[in-house]
């Protein structure tokens, strides 16, 4: 019947024969209007299953990817929010990939046999420094450029670094040991 503007009087009229009892298969065929309010759905129940399997095939892909592949399976063209909104109807949801970092296969390799050769470790975990756990802050004071004690400051965290990075504790005892000797060492050198 195609899309006509519905007046007033049309719907008033409407309104009246559906209250009277008449079905409403009846009222639209004698008012001369569709039966159904807005636009039909762009796909048919079996095109819906199609698209279902086109998904579930490799989940990763986006919508834009399945709406090609779907064009080419049942020539209807349909863009990606479509596709999106009709999985949505069907009970699935949107989510992106979470990305992890790309792996050599001697990478790869290189880790299996690492958590392998410490699958039983327990106690030992504790005394690993893990690379989060490794940052060092260390509060520098602002002192103005005139200061006489700008070389000295500079000259102790030189020296401290440069140390820290030379023998590179492997726990947190080591770390612990290393840190007071530092210090010790420099006060003793420095007094």
């Amino acid at each position: 019947m195609g899309h006509s503007k519905v007046t007033a009087d049309k719907k008033i009229e409407i309104k009246t024969l559906l209250e009277i009892g008449f079905c409403q298969r009846q009222v639209a065929r004698d008012s001369n209007v569709s039966q159904t309010c807005g636009r039909k759905k762009p796909s048919t129940e079996d095109d819906d299953r199609q698209l279902l399997y086109i998904m579930k095939k490799d989940r990763t892909k986006s919508s834009q990817m399945l709406a090609a592949e779907w064009i080419l399976s049942n020539d209807k063209k349909l863009c990606g929010s479509t596709v999106r909104r009709r999985l949505i109807s069907m009970g699935y949801k949107s989510y992106t990939a979470k990305r992890k970092p790309l792996r050599t296969p001697a990478q790869i390799k290189k880790h299996l046999t690492f958590a392998k050769d410490h699958q039983y470790w327990s106690n030992e975990w504790n005394n690993v420094i893990w690379n989060d756990e490794a940052h060092l802050k260390f509060l520098i004071a602002k002192i103005a450029l005139s200061s006489r004690d700008l070389n000295p400051i500079e000259n102790l965290w030189y020296y401290i670094d440069k140390e820290f990075k030379k023998s590179r504790p492997t726990n947190a005892g080591q770390l612990q040991t290393m840190i007071e000797d530092l210090w010790i060492g420099c006060y003793s050198n420095e007094m």
